[in-house]
């Protein structure tokens, strides 16, 4: 058994696909990197809102815009996903803009650590060498 607060808290980098979110995006990048995200990877859908503006406000947000109006998620969350891979996280997470994700720290904050232990990790990056007709350049 593996108490994960006698160790160092993983890397944490996050993937997020957005379109018009201005109105609840701020909070929820402040929120997310308050929660041990270190980086967060954004595609922006076609946004008409503020969003790009807030996108830009963020340093630790690499945002890559997209005109493509299907709102293909997984194809985006797949690039977005390889692309995080490159930066060798401990754990790449997907999230959505109306939801607030809940990290380590707020874990360890509110539960003693005896409550709270991993025997095993399993992490799904990208597996190399699939690929689908969509996703090639």
């Amino acid at each position: 058994m593996v108490d994960i607060f006698s160790l160092n808290l993983p890397t944490i980098v996050a993937t997020l696909v957005v379109r018009d979110e201005d109105d609840i995006l701020e909070s929820m990048l402040t929120h997310t990197l308050s929660e041990g995200v270190s980086r967060i990877f954004v595609t922006d859908n076609a946004s008409k809102d503020k969003t790009p503006q807030i996108l830009q406000k963020f340093p630790e947000v690499s945002v890559e815009f997209s005109d493509d109006m299907t709102h293909n998620q997984e194809i985006h969350t797949t690039r977005m996903a390889r692309e995080a891979c490159k930066t060798n996280p401990d754990w790449i997470v997907h999230l959505d803009a109306d939801e607030f994700w809940c990290g380590f720290p707020n874990l360890h904050n509110n539960y003693p650590s005896e409550t709270l232990w991993c025997t095993s990790v399993f992490i799904h990056p990208p597996v190399p060498g699939i690929k689908t007709a969509s996703l090639e350049k």
